[in-house]
């Protein structure tokens, strides 16, 4: 009996093929990781005070409007006062102090344009769209909503792509990431800006899907671990593309426009990236399939002999699935497991969209989270095979936890002066929450049998979604709450949810080197502590697990 990745060993697993494959596939992914980030840059917050209209010199504005000011919003800043005889009025951030210097009254009213600083970015979203004071809410609904296509995106893909394919999958998100992407730049308005942005949202994951299930469809199993990282690197690598990008164009359509242009190469991809010879199979399509394994076997030199008489499909069955849910003990693994992903989702994208307002600059910030967010994903080839998978889970989140929760002490007690620490802190917990990326893809195709692997992780994917959904408004509670203790609370946040997941999943049972469990009853009958442990059976029974464990980004 010959299995699919029989044919592959012998043909080669990992050959010329596969490798020119993948490092087209990649490119995507440090895209997706640019056009998913960008907000940090553009929709980070935007200093301004309101614009002085010219008044009549005798004009009074009514001292019921002192209702309507937001003391945490109101300082006076960047520029100044304008003066008109007796008549002083000030520029506040969104209002507008004026003072009648023969009365010596004094009253307030909210302005209705603004002028913005140009330090950081010329033009963002914020400027052109007046998103402060009463609208400051409407950044965080700009971000959400892009994290909303992706939770409909990872849907679309996983359903279209079981039924029509990888490819007409991938070739739908190509053609609409391209147009999408360019549409956002001329956004006339803020409805449009957020049509764009979900369309961006949808059709990155629609690409990244895609290109990632195809080549690992093609890579032996005992490639898989190795290649996952990398994915994970390359999306580091687009971060740091994205930062320097951001800190020489400040305009956010100038830059916008220059992450979209490579979009349209991946047109190409129409015709460079082949369907899935696994998924080719699985359907029947024993002919096109063969096709593409010969010329695989072509460009890696070998040859392709003898027929594949079997075909692992590891998506369960609709009984598999609500036997499962009956089993107590399985349940409380998922629900812990689904609070994890979600946890660690929610952590990440805070973390990183909080970057421009712990203080410092937001480049370099953002430029040192990316380094750190690869030393995290880096630590998982070290640490997992040696420690195991639930040290490795529990330890990164708790560092999580108690790096984010320690920045009450810096903002409380330090205040301004102890910044360099509160950052410090942050970019510890990226690192913990990155390693517990990295690992909790492996962690949970360990944790849950064959027949039902496949809607766990699609499910616990959703979840962590739906984190990622929630990470704006946390990010941007800073700018609600106007005081140190405001710069501190997402991190509070963070750092709550952190080390909940890394405590709760001490529940779990370490994984490292046991048999991967093809039924449920192999893991109720199994004993932790005295199963045979055969890391080999995992590599060789572990198919499309780590394909669909695919990062909880967009490229997530």
């Amino acid at each position: 009996m010959k299995t699919f990745d029989d044919v592959l060993a012998s043909i080669g697993d990992f050959g010329t093929y596969q490798k020119r494959l993948y490092a087209f596939c990649v490119i995507p992914n440090m895209l997706t990781a640019s056009l998913t980030l960008i907000t940090v840059f553009t929709l980070n917050e935007h200093h301004h005070s309101c614009q002085i209209p010219e008044v009549p010199i005798n004009s009074t504005h009514d001292l019921s409007t002192l209702q309507y000011v937001n003391s945490s919003r109101d300082v006076s800043i960047l520029f100044g006062n304008h003066s008109n005889g007796s008549h002083n009025q000030e520029a506040l951030q969104c209002h507008i102090s004026s003072c009648n210097e023969t009365s010596n009254m004094t009253s307030q009213t909210k302005c209705t344009k603004w002028e913005y600083s140009t330090d950081e970015m010329s033009k963002t979203p914020i400027s052109d769209f007046d998103l402060v004071c009463d609208n400051v809410v409407l950044r965080s609904h700009a971000s959400m909503v892009f994290f909303g296509g992706t939770l409909v995106g990872v849907i679309l893909a996983g359903m279209l792509g079981d039924v029509v394919g990888r490819k007409p999958v991938m070739v739908i998100g190509v053609f609409t990431l391209t147009i999408s992407s360019m549409a956002c730049v001329w956004s006339y308005n803020y409805q449009m800006f957020l049509v764009t942005r979900f369309l961006t949202g949808l059709s990155s994951l629609m690409v990244f899907a895609p290109c990632m299930l195809i080549p690992m469809e093609m890579v032996g199993p005992t490639k898989r671990v190795f290649v996952g990282i990398i994915i994970e690197l390359l999306w580091c690598i687009g971060e740091v593309v994205l930062c320097g990008l951001a800190y020489f164009i400040r305009d956010w359509r100038t830059l916008q426009l220059v992450l979209a242009i490579p979009c349209v190469l991946l047109l190409a991809y129409t015709v460079i990236i082949p369907e899935s010879p696994r998924w080719l199979l699985l359907v029947g399509r024993r002919k096109q399939a063969m096709q593409i394994l010969r010329k695989i076997a072509k460009v890696n030199g070998t040859t392709l002999t003898g027929e594949i008489t079997e075909v692992c499909r590891e998506s369960g069955s609709l009984r598999d699935i609500l036997t499962l849910l009956k089993k107590p003990k399985l349940v409380l693994r998922w629900t812990i497991v689904s609070f994890i992903w979600f946890a660690i989702s929610l952590s990440y994208y805070g973390l990183i969209l909080n970057a421009g307002r712990i203080g410092g600059n937001i480049y370099l910030n953002f430029l040192v989270s990316a380094i750190v967010e690869a030393l995290g994903y880096s630590s998982c080839l070290v640490i997992n095979d040696r420690f195991g998978r639930k040290i490795m889970n529990c330890g990164s989140l708790v560092l999580t936890g108690v790096a984010c929760l320690s920045t009450i002490l810096t903002t409380q007690l330090g205040g301004e002066s102890l910044s360099w620490f509160t950052i410090t802190l942050s970019m510890i917990g990226k690192f913990g929450v990155s390693a517990a990326f990295g690992n909790i893809f492996i962690y949970t195709s360990e944790l849950f049998p064959t027949s039902s692997r496949s809607f766990i992780l699609s499910s616990s994917n959703i979840f962590a979604r739906i984190g990622s959904l929630i990470s704006p408004y946390i990010a941007d509670l800073s700018l609600l709450v106007d005081s140190m203790f405001g710069k501190a609370l997402p991190l509070i946040i963070f750092g709550c949810l952190g080390l909940s997941a890394g405590l709760v999943s001490l529940v779990l049972p370490e994984t490292l080197n046991a048999t991967l469990p093809d039924t449920i009853n192999d893991i109720l009958s199994a004993d932790d502590k005295d199963s045979k442990r055969t890391w080999k059976h995992y590599h060789n029974d572990q198919d499309n697990d780590a394909m669909l464990g695919m990062p909880l980004r967009s490229s997530s």
